[in-house]
């Protein structure tokens, strides 16, 4: 299986919190799929939610908006193409995974103007659990779209993202965060 990751579901939070708090955006334009106790069924990151809510938030755009999407979990490339890990995927089975290209695709139909999609994971965990670093294949996945997407990782090819106990967060979407809130002004 995949390796746990503890505060996935914190990053999450703390991203909407800070988008709503700093950034200008409304409660009611941010959705949060996490697998934290008590939340809905429609709102798990299952591959089906996690594709239904790209397609809403699409087709509820203008054209001045802005759509930022983040994910917080593993990545993993299977014959040189790249996948985000809902929650029921076998790192193995390409049609339990989110295959980055269809995350392009869906918010490729969104008439906004600008599209952030942010990675706070390393193209990482093969089926023993252990961190690999990020492939060529999956980092120039990344740059694809350029003129549509502006995308955001964690971490180089060569590298990997990290959790950190002692802040309960990603040290990748803690900084993110901090940035976003005002620390990276004038810097």
């Amino acid at each position: 299986g995949i390796r746990d990751l503890k505060y996935a579901a914190a990053d999450a939070r703390a991203i909407a919190k800070t988008l709503r708090n700093n950034a200008g955006y409304r409660l009611e334009t941010i959705r949060v799929l996490t697998t934290e106790p008590g939340v809905a069924a429609t709102d798990l990151p299952l591959r089906v939610n996690i594709l239904r809510h790209l397609e809403d938030v699409a087709a509820a755009c203008e054209v001045g908006d802005t759509i930022l999407v983040f994910f917080a979990g593993h990545g993993f490339e299977i014959a040189g193409k790249s996948y985000l890990a809902p929650m029921e995927a076998e790192p193995t089975n390409p049609d339990t995974l989110l295959a980055l290209d269809d995350v392009r695709a869906r918010l490729g139909k969104a008439a906004a103007r600008t599209k952030f999609l942010i990675l706070d994971s390393c193209h990482s965990g093969d089926t023993r659990g252990d961190d690999q670093p990020m492939s060529t294949a999956f980092f120039d996945s990344l740059a694809s779209d350029s003129n549509t997407f502006l995308t955001f990782a964690s971490c180089r090819q060569s590298e990997v993202s990290h959790e950190d106990p002692r802040l309960a967060q990603g040290i990748y979407t803690r900084f993110l965060c901090e940035g976003l809130a005002g620390s990276a002004d004038g810097a």
